[in-house]
């Protein structure tokens, strides 16, 4: 009796089992309004489809080097985010760049790496010569604030003008002489970087100020003309400062 039982409750137990095998594949799901690429039934067994990442577009944050500018770009790879943040960044499109994280430095130079990047990741693009610094070390260095793409360092005063110029581009006919020249004779990148602008934007600032020089030019010679005139009218003997005519030349009796 307790044979039979057994045997009974065995039947009873392979019966479910197919039943609930038969219910749940693939073949059934669609009923369900789900398909085979959405559920994995056979995890041994996954397509490569369904471990690709995806390849649009994501939002990134980019500093220059010493963080005084700071945009926000949309890329899907690493050559995308270094062009667009060079074009952002007023960065020249032939120079070279390191992009790394700004939280830590890490350089960023492969493409793998560049997309396990989460959203909205803080980069900072280094040109030839800069490195990283940790956030809040710009300040109270014995270095100098800005330094040219050839290595030179920028003087306070050139400092002082470009920042007056953010503010307020008018102060430029304030400028003398010396400054609009040593403005019109920097390099349009390192002028773009101090400006925090484009080059085209540094450009027209700098034809601007040849433009005030050459003015300034021109008026102090025709001044220069005008007192050499006055000084020959006041010395010459043909000229009758009260308005009688001209007066005759003097000759000497014999």
């Amino acid at each position: 009796m307790k044979i039979i039982l057994i045997f009974t409750v065995n039947l009873i137990f392979q019966s479910a089992l197919s039943e609930y095998n038969n219910n749940n594949t693939p073949k059934n799901l669609s009923s369900y309004g789900v398909s085979c690429s959405q559920v994995n039934v056979y995890p041994h067994h996954q397509s490569s489809k369904c471990k690709k990442m995806s390849t649009g577009s994501r939002p990134y944050k980019v500093w220059n080097h010493n963080r005084s500018v700071k945009k926000s770009v949309t890329a899907s790879n690493l050559e995308e985010l270094i062009a667009k943040g060079k074009e952002k960044l007023g960065i020249p499109e032939s120079e070279y760049v390191r992009v790394a994280l700004g939280e830590d430095g890490t350089e960023v130079d492969e493409e793998d790496y560049f997309t396990f990047l989460p959203f909205n990741s803080t980069l900072i693009l280094l040109q030839e010569g800069q490195t990283w610094r940790p956030e809040g070390s710009e300040h109270g260095m014995d270095e100098p604030d800005f330094m040219t793409s050839d290595g030179r360092q920028v003087s306070d005063r050139v400092r002082m003008l470009t920042t007056g110029l953010h503010k307020d581009m008018s102060r430029l006919i304030t400028f003398s002489n010396e400054d609009l020249q040593e403005l019109a004779d920097m390099k349009p990148q390192d002028l773009a970087q101090m400006l925090m602008d484009t080059e085209e934007y540094a450009k027209a600032i700098q034809d601007a100020c040849q433009r005030f020089l050459d003015e300034r030019q021109q008026t102090s010679e025709a001044m220069e003309l005008l007192c050499l005139y006055h000084k020959a009218r006041e010395c010459s003997p043909y000229v009758n400062d009260e308005g009688e005519g001209h007066k005759r030349p003097k000759f000497s009796q014999t």
